[in-house]
């Protein structure tokens, strides 16, 4: 039930350890709603965004459609997720068509998940991407700038052209 979160999990890891995503994720805008981190990420995206939705699409409309519809149920469940995603991808300035393909191919994934391993297993996976995809770039950005900050603040006397450390003009020989 665990692995497909933590695959999700790695793969924000060695996203954030490779210096070229690194750079990408740096590039990505900043979505973060005005109130502080913790209370994004431990309690707006877990309860109003993937309990709600997961509870709704996974935990309802599956199991209704499916009864209703038989095997396109899922599908339906699947395009009424993505379509979900308007309003958000709109709010965000994100393409729209890619949006509702990337959230129903998403809605498709999370509803077999579902049918395989409980409602549990969805939930998880839902919550790594979003709260992942809320810290990865804040992360990276971080990352990016305190390897900025060592380099300029290496103290070898090159980069600050002053101090003890013997460089040009360091003053550290006899005078």
């Amino acid at each position: 039930m665990l692995t497909p979160a933590c695959l999700i999990i790695v793969g924000y890891v060695v996203a954030l350890a490779v210096p070229s995503v690194r750079t990408r994720l740096t590039r990505l805008a900043d979505r973060s709603p005005d109130v502080p981190l913790g209370e994004w990420t431990g309690v707006q995206i877990p309860f109003g965004t993937v309990f709600t939705e997961e509870l709704v699409f996974r935990g309802t409309l599956d199991a209704l459609l499916a009864d209703a519809c038989g095997d396109r149920g899922r599908w339906l469940s699947a395009i009424l997720f993505g379509l979900w995603h308007i309003r958000p991808a709109r709010a965000a300035g994100d393409g729209v068509a890619i949006t509702v393909v990337a959230t129903t191919a998403a809605g498709l994934l999370l509803s077999g998940l579902r049918r395989h391993a409980g409602l549990a297993a969805p939930i998880l996976l839902h919550l790594a991407v979003n709260v992942g995809g809320a810290i990865a770039p804040r992360m990276a950005r971080r990352m990016t700038m305190r390897r900025a900050d060592d380099f300029v603040g290496s103290g070898d006397g090159r980069t600050t052209g002053g101090g003890s450390g013997g460089g040009a003009g360091g003053g550290g020989g006899p005078r």
